[in-house]
């Protein structure tokens, strides 16, 4: 309670060292496991934090380090503590500020941002710069809640409104868009290939795959769910 730079708390994320990354409202804690460093905006600093308003971290399979904010995108250099924005661009070249609200890295070691106003944007795998690229072939919805990508590269898109599944041939096809009026929040998958929905107002929904659409799961309706974590295969958290 006294170490915490905030109780306002976004996301919490375990990096390949075993730190422990807690995204605030009010800055960027680190976890060793014995102490709390507390990371902030610091506007003499040209290296610090761009926003105290820390929404997703997440590290990728080259080790690179990257923190979503409300303004924007970053690169966390952990050995010297510093960080370095990225460029975000629409496809015409133009730079802009967004509201990070998801980061994974495809099979194919694509980087896929979501954001909150601009859809999403794409870091090339192929390529040692760090700039971000909208894509509007994924999506025509430019508010995103949350990015999955299941064992079959199936990319999965949550908005408030639906869930977009496009496979990695590009075809595209949606979800949940008349039974859940808003608040989609999150996809996940368990060990056996099963794919969960997470509502904010409607509760929890499996995906019948004989049926090709989303089931409401019994007696989660009263659930306000915002994320959702597969612990193992017989337990969702």
């Amino acid at each position: 309670n006294h170490e915490l730079s905030s109780s306002m708390i976004n996301h919490i994320y375990q990096d390949k060292e075993g730190i422990i990354w807690i995204s605030t409202e009010d800055g960027l804690n680190r976890y060793d496991g014995a102490k709390f460093t507390i990371f902030r905006y610091d506007e003499d600093s040209p290296t610090s934090l761009m926003s105290n308003y820390v929404r997703r971290t997440f590290e990728d399979s080259r080790d690179r380090f990257f923190i979503g904010t409300l303004n924007g995108v970053q690169f966390h250099n952990k050995k010297r503590g510093t960080f370095h924005t990225i460029p975000i661009r629409f496809e015409s070249g133009e730079s802009l500020n967004a509201q990070i609200s998801s980061i994974i890295e495809r099979n194919n070691g694509e980087i896929l941002i979501g954001s909150a106003g601009h859809g999403i944007f794409r870091l090339n795998a192929h390529t040692d710069s760090l700039v971000f690229i909208q894509d509007t072939s994924l999506s025509n919805n430019f508010f995103i809640n949350h990015l999955y990508e299941d064992k079959l590269g199936q990319l999965w898109i949550t908005t408030a409104s639906n869930i977009t599944m496009v496979t990695p041939a590009g075809f595209s096809k949606q979800y949940l868009t008349e039974s859940v009026p808003e608040g989609l929040s999150c996809v996940c998958e368990d060990a056996l290939g099963n794919i969960y929905a997470g509502s904010l107002h409607e509760g929890m929904f499996v995906l019948d795959k004989k049926q090709d659409k989303f089931i409401s799961i019994p007696h989660s309706k009263d659930l306000v769910i915002k994320s959702l974590y597969v612990a193992n295969q017989e337990e969702i958290y």
